[in-house]
């Protein structure tokens, strides 16, 4: 159910994820997402649509070599069990697994 029963949402399927720690999604943006984490302990780095970028780097090597440039264009946040995120449509973002990990992620568009 979740999303799928709520009007004028069009979810796209869902993906569980399993990580290991120090692993994690490169910089990126897409459409509307709810991540939940279910267990281990993850941290977001978050960019408002104009400052939204994509990268290939592992988000590791990323945050080491390019994310001091971003000063005062990157926001922060640790997800912990339990923990429910709306990532907005266009919001760049990317994680690194403090822990390993287990969640889950649906994207979703706004049906006009």
């Amino acid at each position: 159910a979740f999303l799928h029963d709520i009007d004028n949402i069009k979810p796209i399927p869902p993906d569980w994820f399993l990580g290991a720690a120090h692993t994690g999604a490169s910089v990126h943006f897409h459409s509307n997402a709810v991540n939940m984490l279910i267990h281990g302990r993850k941290r977001w780095t978050l960019f408002a649509p104009r400052h939204r970028l994509y990268s290939t780097k592992h988000i590791v090597q990323w945050s080491k070599e390019d994310l001091p440039r971003m000063q005062g264009k990157a926001m922060h946040c640790m997800q912990e069990p339990g923990d429910v995120l709306f990532i907005p449509e266009q919001w760049g973002h990317g994680t690194e697994n403090l822990a390993e990990s287990v969640g889950y992620a649906m994207e979703f568009e706004f049906a006009v």
